[in-house]
């Protein structure tokens, strides 16, 4: 696969997966060896690695802000490797981080998200948030 080829389905992955709830994009776009070696935390105890586990995440996520929405704001690829900064917004809903719904809007939360490939698939993600925006904006901290 050319690094062109794995930015579209990265781009995909996370934009119709991730931010659109489209569990079929998961099962398209993941190898089965897959490994989350960090994940978004919802505070669902959930096995981080492979296919279902990855679509759980995206379903606790999605019933903590039912209404989010996101965008990538920049993308850098080279050889295996797609790197994509990102950042969402919603209405914390449901149980997130651990912390039960407010029912506040919280905005613009940035992400790092690198995602490895193999064979045309995501085979590893490593994924960081930025929770000290996060956090006090859902109240769990002050601001």
């Amino acid at each position: 696969m050319s690094v062109q080829e794995n930015v579209v389905i990265a781009h995909k992955l996370v934009n119709e997966g991730f931010w659109g709830g489209n569990l079929s994009v998961v099962d398209e776009l993941i190898d089965p060896e897959f490994v989350n070696l960090v994940s978004i935390n919802t505070g669902e105890a959930v096995d981080n690695n492979g296919i279902e586990a990855f679509k759980q995440e995206i379903i606790a996520f999605h019933n903590a802000v039912p209404d989010l929405t996101g965008a990538i704001d920049e993308t850098l690829a080279e050889g295996d490797k797609v790197m994509l900064r990102l950042h969402g917004s919603g209405t914390h809903s449901g149980n997130l981080c651990g912390v039960p719904p407010t029912g506040k809007y919280v905005s613009n939360v940035a992400s790092i998200t690198i995602f490895k490939f193999k064979n045309g698939k995501i085979i590893e993600r490593w994924n960081l948030n930025d929770r000290l925006s996060l956090l006090p904006q859902i109240g769990a901290i002050p601001s």
